[in-house]
């Protein structure tokens, strides 16, 4: 369900009732005054006005109008004969006047249109007409085109397949659904990190490692490798299965967490004898000293990397004196770097070919800017869901809505418009670049994902002169939600055209992990707030109770006043009255699993 169907369309029936009439317009109208030279007034909705007539019509009947030119006296064009009383009627001779097809969808949008008093030209039907024709599900279909029509949107495809998709799917299932398939295809890595910050459960450290090591294994195996903490016979299929292998066993076990046994049945020990604690902190090691690592590897390189080129493409080793020089070296200038366990691979550094090898990829790794880049990436992943996991639910929330804000890609074309480029690009942005490579199924998709950004971007906000309404979704599961959090805003505008804090209105849609599906109204007036909570859990009144002197404490302390918390069944929700004024802010509300 959506939020949008509970509040209305205030602004847009607000916008269509002192809308200006446009060349191709077609309107309803009634005649309620002849006068000379085929002129009359003639009432369009809410309106009054002078329209020049091309023949002679009756006083008090209606008649379907086109909008010939602008002007102080506007030239109408009468289609067809004096309206009926049956819409369905007066919608069939109008499509056969405009010579469009009268099927039973193009029939039903047409009544719906004539009912809603919603103005359309010829040209906006065909449109409308051609998209409804292509799509299987009529009845979403209409509902999205009537929307757009009372909106005064463009009828195209891009609008349509955008709002049809916020329609008819949930943000986080596409971006699940896309993420999914790039890990099986191992895939653009930046789009998945992305993707998996904003949808996946904060994980425990032992499984943020897997986690991080399965998406940048090109970068750990070598580094892993050279620094002695996985056997040097160890090839990358081997690497990389055992890791997916320990992934998908932990999946079990989360999936299974009813089942006592399930862990018994599933080894998830670390692979290659290899121990968390030491991972860790060998790559804090690495990532602590960069400015000083890696000005010395490259010095070494340079010093040594002719010698160790030739020794490692003839098989052969150094002589005995290079060999004692460098190992000196290396001991010097970055064991105590390295740290104790890390710069154990120098101490134990031995004569020959596959050794010098490895610590030529060593010097290789330590004197490239990237591998700290990487290496502050993953190690930053894994603090952020280690801070996640011990954040407050109010944090967890806060954090949720700020990613969703600034990663999403709600102002990307304002942000190009005004030459501002995040250093963090946004997940339109990425969508945008990887369309152009990918195919197939991820394609598809990653255009539904986009499709549906776009239909958030549409949606976010409407105005008119004195209200102002705002509407945005949440990727949810991430906080323990079911799906996605919906949260609609409305308010009257300040003098200066901003939000006005003490009269708004702020609706929830959630769908809560205990609670289920909850609806959480609420109305400020005069920073006095009154809620009403539509759910159907026996208990939640008691619990309401329970905490209101808690809330009424934490309003007070933003200079806010509680006047009532009202909990209603869910078959009440139908009864939310749009509110004259609409709002876009971000309340300190958390949902109801939280505490405002």
């Amino acid at each position: 369900m959506s939020i949008n169907k509970i509040i209305g369309t205030r602004i847009s029936s607000t916008l269509e009732s002192s809308q200006n009439l446009r060349p191709g317009q077609i309107v309803e109208g009634k005649i309620l005054h002849l006068y000379p030279n085929n002129k009359a007034q003639i009432q369009l909705g809410m309106q009054k006005m002078i329209a020049q007539l091309e023949v002679n019509l009756l006083i008090g009947e209606k008649y379907h109008f086109q909008v010939q030119s602008s002007g102080d006296v506007i030239p109408l064009r009468v289609i067809g004969e004096p309206l009926k009383s049956q819409t369905k009627a007066n919608g069939i001779s109008l499509l056969k006047h405009l010579g469009l097809k009268t099927t039973k969808a193009n029939v039903a949008i047409m009544q719906q249109l004539l009912d809603g008093k919603i103005s359309f030209s010829k040209a906006q039907l065909m449109d409308a007409f051609q998209l409804l024709d292509g799509e299987k599900n009529k009845v979403k279909a209409q509902s999205v085109l009537l929307e757009m029509f009372t909106r005064k949107l463009p009828i195209t495809p891009s609008v349509f397949e955008a709002l049809l998709t916020v329609e008819t799917t949930k943000l986080n299932e596409s971006m699940k659904t896309l993420l999914h398939q790039l890990k099986q295809n191992n895939t653009h890595p930046e789009l998945v990190k992305q993707l998996s910050q904003m949808i996946e459960k904060p994980t425990d450290l032992m499984a943020s490692l897997v986690k991080q090591v399965n998406l940048n294994k090109q970068q750990l195996f070598p580094l892993f490798k050279t620094l002695g903490m996985i056997d040097r016979n160890v090839d990358l299929e081997t690497w990389d299965t055992a890791w997916k292998s320990l992934s998908e066993g932990m999946g079990q076990v989360n999936a299974n967490q009813g089942n006592p046994a399930s862990k018994q049945l599933i080894d998830l020990e670390l692979p290659f004898q290899l121990n968390l604690t030491t991972i860790l902190q060998s790559l804090k090691q690495v990532n602590m000293n960069p400015t000083s690592l890696a000005p010395q590897a490259e010095r070494l390189l340079q010093t040594w990397g002719g010698k160790l080129n030739s020794v490692i493409s003839t098989n052969s080793t150094l002589s005995a004196n290079d060999f004692t020089i460098l190992k000196q070296e290396l001991v010097q200038a970055l064991q105590p770097l390295l740290g104790k366990e890390t710069g154990q691979v120098i101490i134990g550094l031995e004569n020959n070919p596959i050794q010098l090898g490895q610590t030529r990829s060593l010097l290789q790794l330590l004197s490239n800017q990237q591998t700290y880049m990487k290496l502050e990436e993953i190690i930053t992943a894994i603090n952020m869901d280690q801070a996640f996991l011990s954040s407050s639910p109010k944090q967890q929330f806060q954090q949720q809505v700020m990613q969703a804000l600034l990663f999403t890609g709600l102002s990307y074309e304002n942000q190009l418009a005004n030459d501002q480029v995040q250093q963090q690009p946004t997940l339109k942005e990425m969508l945008i670049q990887r369309l152009q490579s990918s195919e197939g199924q991820q394609q598809e998709n990653s255009s539904k994902l986009l499709h549906y950004i776009n239909g958030m971007q549409i949606n976010s906000v409407q105005e008119s002169s004195n209200f102002i309404q705002a509407s945005i979704q949440i990727p949810a599961e991430r906080i323990g939600l079911n799906r996605d959090i919906e949260l609609e805003f409305e308010s009257r505008k300040t003098e200066n055209g901003e939000i006005n804090p003490e009269f708004c209105r702020i609706l929830f849609y959630l769908d809560l992990a205990k609670l289920r599906e909850t609806v959480i109204d609420m109305n400020i007036q005069k920073r006095s707030i009154s809620i009403t909570v539509f759910n159907d859990f026996d208990q939640l009144k008691v619990q309401v109770e329970r905490l209101q002197s808690l809330l009424k404490k934490g309003l007070e302390s933003l200079n806010y006043h509680l006047s009532s918390v009202t909990v209603k069944p869910l078959t009440e929700k139908e009864q939310i009255k749009p509110n004259k004024f609409k709002h876009n802010t971000m309340s300190s509300f958390q949902g109801v699993d939280y505490r405002i």
